[in-house]
Order: C-alpha cells, then structure tokens, then sequence
C-alpha cells in the first residue's frame, strides 16, 4: 500500500490553550499514513492529528470561528519512516 507524507495546519484555535488569554493560534504539524489514494490519505492523517488534539477540537468556538483543519501538502513517499510524526508548530496568528 502506498505511504504518504502530509502536511496540515490548524486555524483558529483560543489562546487559552497556549495560556494566552487574548490570541488565537494556528499550527502546522505532518503525518505520515499508509493509505489507497491521496483522498484516503488526507481522510486518515485528519484523523490522527483529531485524535491528539481531541483537547483542542473540543473547543465550542471562538470569536473567529470553530478551530479548522485544512491539508497543504500530500505527497506519496518510498517507505514509512519510524516516526509516523506527532506534535506540532503553533504559531500566533495575531502576529501573522
């Protein structure tokens, strides 16, 4: 089965999480899934990075919206590497 690498990033999620009460944060973080086509593929990292974050999807909302997930890059790669990524890069998006 193929092996892709994809790269997402959040939007809009509160301050709160970053314990600034005032901002809101977005955050870039990759995934790597072995999946049948680039649509699966998008499907099952949207579903990993869900299930870490299940602590900051939770949020009702915020006065920009509800946090949103978008994909940016999908790429298929040769081999699964050993780390199937994790984590992320948060980053203010007031001073972006």
């Amino acid at each position: 089965m193929p092996v892709y690498q994809v790269l997402l990033e959040g939007h809009d999620f509160p301050g709160e999480l970053m314990d600034d009460q005032s901002g809101k944060y977005g955050f870039f973080t990759t995934r790597f899934v072995r999946a049948t086509s680039p649509t699966d593929a998008e499907f099952k990292a949207k579903k990993l990075v869900r299930a870490e974050f299940d602590w900051a999807f939770s949020c009702v909302g915020t006065p920009w919206g509800r946090p949103s997930l978008t994909i940016d890059e999908i790429t298929e790669i040769e081999t699964m590497p050993e780390s199937r990524g994790g984590g992320a890069s948060w980053f203010s998006e007031d001073e972006a």
